[in-house]
């Protein structure tokens, strides 16, 4: 999607016989977009090499196309991805509308200002084009997956703000032209609803967003997972592994510790979606799990949904799942309950312990 805007606009360049001043340095818009292209696959095949020279081309493979091909996006019917299109365009739209629109606006304002009015056309004729497809592409591809997380809108930022910025300069020429008309109603109200449409849609959603950030930040600072990290960090050392199952990555994180498996959460073997009451497990990933489990022996795993009776579709504990609830009876020790999750410890690092603590009084 990202290279689709500008090839998109050489296209519009060529149908509509207007040329950007840099492309003229080419013989035509097919230069130019062999070109383009070739930068666009410079970055792809320097991002693809590193996973190649990791020895991970495989698991990328799967991960980035086979999965998402095959079992996440074939789980959403096409019609209610289509039908939940604007309400995604309503979620994006939210946090977008901040005071970086008016920040924008006022740099793109200042810019052609100090421009000359060659300049001015120049920008007018190929930059408006260029930011209305840039945005387009970019919200396509922001539901192209069909996951309506806020940091895939992330890619949006750049031509939505700039377009806000060209909305706002837009209305400042409208309005300097209104006012500087012969006295009437119109020149009346103009500066009132400019300044109505700018707390509507800027001032109002900015404070609402502003108060909704805060709420979250400080829910997240009340249910971190204080005393279950406490209990990890303590009864491990940073040099060795644990695991988590469930969809509680950042666990690792905070516990300072490395997954004992390459899957940090647990969609592959449970075969859950987000959003779908389907299973769809991938065939062969739970006995990849077992053997990493076996080769790299953590010595902490968690079950984010120990204790938990099915309330929800989502929630599958361990031993739902026979294998994996085997080699973890067989080689662990439960330990403790959190209202994150139950904390099994590997039965060789208690015994360890024991002896050791023998040995001392001895």
């Amino acid at each position: 999607m990202d290279f689709l805007a500008p090839l998109s606009f050489l296209v519009y360049q060529e149908a509509t016989k207007k040329k950007l001043r840099g492309v003229n340095k080419f013989r035509s818009s097919v230069d130019c977009a062999l070109l383009l292209l070739l930068g666009f696959l410079t970055v792809c095949v320097l991002f693809f090499a590193y996973f190649y020279a990791k020895g991970a081309w495989e698991d990328f493979v799967f991960y980035f196309w086979t999965y998402n091909n095959e079992y996440f996006i074939p789980a959403r019917p096409l019609l209610k991805t289509i039908l939940m299109v604007p309400m995604w365009f309503l979620q994006v739209s939210t946090p977008m509308n901040l005071g970086v629109w008016v920040l924008t606006g006022l740099m793109i304002m200042f810019l052609n200002s100090a421009g000359s009015r060659e300049n001015e056309e120049n920008f007018r004729v190929n930059v408006r084009p260029y930011l209305v497809i840039w945005s387009v592409t970019s919200f396509l591809a922001t539901i192209v997956a069909g996951r309506n997380y806020y940091h895939y809108t992330i890619q949006l930022l750049p031509p939505w703000c700039l377009l806000s910025g060209l909305t706002f300069k837009t209305l400042f020429e409208f309005l300097t032209t209104i006012q500087s008309a012969p006295q009437g109603w119109l020149r009346k109200i103009s500066l009132p609803a400019l300044l109505t449409f700018l707390v509507l849609l800027v001032v109002i959603p900015a404070l609402a967003l502003t108060c909704q950030m805060a709420k979250i930040v400080r829910d997240v600072s009340r249910t971190q997972p204080t005393e279950l990290i406490e209990w990890i960090t303590s009864h491990s050392q940073e040099n060795e592994k644990i695991f988590v199952w469930g969809f509680s990555p950042h666990l690792y994180t905070l516990a300072n510790r490395t997954p004992a498996s390459r899957y940090p959460y647990y969609h592959f073997q449970s075969g859950f979606i987000c959003w779908v009451r389907e299973n769809r497990i991938v065939p062969g990933t739970m006995e990849i799990l077992l053997k990493e489990l076996h080769l790299n022996r953590p010595r902490i795993i968690v079950d984010q949904f120990a204790g938990i009776t099915h309330n929800s579709y989502y929630e599958m504990p361990m031993r739902d799942f026979p294998d994996l609830w085997n080699f973890v009876c067989e080689n662990y020790v439960f330990r403790e309950q959190f209202n994150e999750g139950g904390v099994w410890q590997l039965r060789e690092a208690i015994q360890r312990k024991g002896e050791a603590k023998s040995r001392g009084r001895d």
